[in-house]
């Protein structure tokens, strides 16, 4: 990516700390993140939108096949959503036939969501779909160099969380 340089500034490094010139954008690991965030959530937007889907539903569908049923609040936590709009999700879903929600005896407080056999069917299509986005996504880098991918973002991702830095907090 060429940046062209404008006026030049004194700033620290943001990994060594010296003084030096600033950054330029297409360096900056928060910019990169940004546009590739970008790109491949839209990617992955269009091919479950192309299946009847959205993201929040496939992180919900997925969330249920891999840990099996969950009460509703955790499972908002798990897919990192407010209750608010995960409730709105589960509705959607169950009008769809995708999950079955049930409270359990003596607790009307808790709801405790799962996957339908319906549901289930659809976790195997949508997982073929993010399939296919990953194999897109990934394209050109070898087996290494996706896990390697994959630790670095899982750095990132904890360096923001410490002290939830960058994530409103």
């Amino acid at each position: 990516m060429a940046v062209e340089k404008g006026p030049s500034s004194s700033v620290a490094d943001p990994v060594t700390g010296s003084v030096g010139q600033a950054t330029p954008l297409g360096d900056l690991v928060a910019w990169r993140l940004i546009l590739a965030a970008r790109a491949a959530r839209g990617l992955l937007d269009r091919e479950l939108a192309s299946a009847d889907d959205s993201f929040t539903g496939y992180a919900v569908i997925c969330a249920l096949a891999e840990a099996g049923p969950q009460v509703q609040q955790a499972l908002a936590r798990r897919v990192e959503l407010s209750e608010a709009t995960l409730a709105r999700q589960v509705d959607r879903m169950e009008r769809a036939g995708l999950v079955k929600r049930e409270r359990p005896a003596g607790n009307r407080r808790t709801v405790r969501v799962e996957l339908t056999p319906h549901g289930a069917g659809r976790y195997d299509a949508l997982a073929r779909v993010a399939h296919d986005v990953e194999r897109r996504l990934a394209r050109g880098l070898t087996g290494p160099q996706r896990e390697r991918l994959l630790a670095l973002l899982g750095q990132v991702d904890a360096n923001l969380r410490s002290g939830r830095e960058g994530l409103g907090g």
